[in-house]
This record gives structure tokens, sequence and C-alpha cells, in this order.
């Protein structure tokens, strides 16, 4: 058990694209939705164009359909985008992520609102400043963002999942890169989290006592 245990602890830290890719494969190929669900859930938490490109390379691997795999990734992607609107919504005011690039983007976003979206959609990285300030800003989310962000989404999906088989080379590499940073980036997620909801029970706290 330990000689597995140490094993399996050596091949991911070799190559840990490789060793998630190649347990994640068999797992889609043999689960039919329960497979979509994972990878909606993966675009939720992690969404991004690299990302769509490894679902790309995951769909082929593991003879998963275009369509489906199509409305999972969008779907993903939407509940990852509907996370940043409720971020900006609540917390708007109180958090100092972004703050010049969120101040642009609210005067673009009172000019150009579709516009503004879209391209923070695809410029992801600064865009997530705009999607936070779209909530701030308080952009219809029925009637605009959401539509928006949909839109831009599916039409990302199809060309990300698209390119995934034809980067498979390209992709070896990405993969192990992409694996640490996202297992980097959740554990400074989960810490950060803990912090913000330790620093608001404490601010409620001491507004209760005073």
């Amino acid at each position: 058990m330990l000689e597995r245990i140490a094993t399996a602890a050596l091949s991911f830290a070799s190559r840990p694209g490789a060793y998630v890719f190649g347990s994640l494969t068999p797992f889609l190929a043999s689960h039919g939705v329960l497979a979509y669900f994972a990878v909606v859930s993966l675009n939720a938490a992690f969404a991004g164009p690299l990302l769509m490109t490894l679902c790309g390379r995951l769909m082929v691997a593991s003879h998963l359909g275009f369509l489906p795999m199509v409305i999972a990734v969008t779907a993903g992607d939407a509940l990852n985008d509907r996370f940043y609107y409720w971020i900006g919504y609540a917390f708007g005011t109180r958090i100092s992520f972004a703050r010049k690039w969120r101040i642009v983007a609210q005067d673009q976003l009172s000019r150009r609102p579709i516009v503004t979206l879209l391209v923070a959609k695809v410029f992801y990285g600064p865009g997530v400043a705009a999607l936070i300030s779209a909530g701030e800003v308080r952009v219809p989310y029925l009637r605009r963002y959401a539509p928006v962000c949909a839109v831009s989404s599916l039409i990302q999906s199809c060309v990300y999942l698209r390119l995934g088989p034809l980067l498979t080379s390209l992709l070896h590499v990405w993969m192990d890169v992409m694996t640490t940073l996202v297992l980097v980036s959740a554990c400074v997620l989960l810490l950060k989290t803990a912090c913000s909801v330790y620093a608001y029970w404490r601010t409620q706290k001491q507004g209760a006592e005073n």
C-alpha cells in the first residue's frame, strides 16, 4: 500500500499534468453524465482559455460528444461569471483587488456595456476586474450581463475545444504547468477565502460589541 502511494506521489511530482490527465481520461470515458458534471465543475472553478483547450484534448481522448461538451464547458464558464458578478455585487466597494482596472472598467461599462463585457471575456486576466465591476455597478444581470457572457462563452468553447486536439504536442508541457498552477491557485484561494470569512466574522463581531 505504501509503495503504491509512494509510486503515485513520485509519478505526480514528475509529471503532474500527465498524471492528472491519465487519471481523468478513463473516468470521463466510463461515467457518462457524471463526466460532463465534472467538466462543468472544473470550468466553474478554474474557467479560462487554457482549461477549455485541455477539455478539448480530454474530449477526444475520452470519446465524449462535442455538443454535450460545449454545453458543459459553457455552463461551467457561466457559473464562474456568476461568481465574479456576485463578488462585485456583494463586496465590490470593500475589496481592493485590481482597483485601478475596476475604475476603468466601470467607466467603460457605463458607456459601452456590451462591448466591455465581450472584451472582458476575451482578455481573461484583466477581464476579471471588469466582470467584478459589472456586479459592482449593478449591470442588469438577466437582461445584459448573463446573455452577453453566455454568448461569448459559447463561441470560445467551440473554438478552444476544437483547438485542443490540434495542440496535442504543446499541451503535454502546458498540462504540467496548468495542473501545478491550478493546485497552487486552489490552495491560495482556500487560504484567502478562509481569511476573508474570518475578517468578515471579526468585523461583524466587533460591530455587535460596539
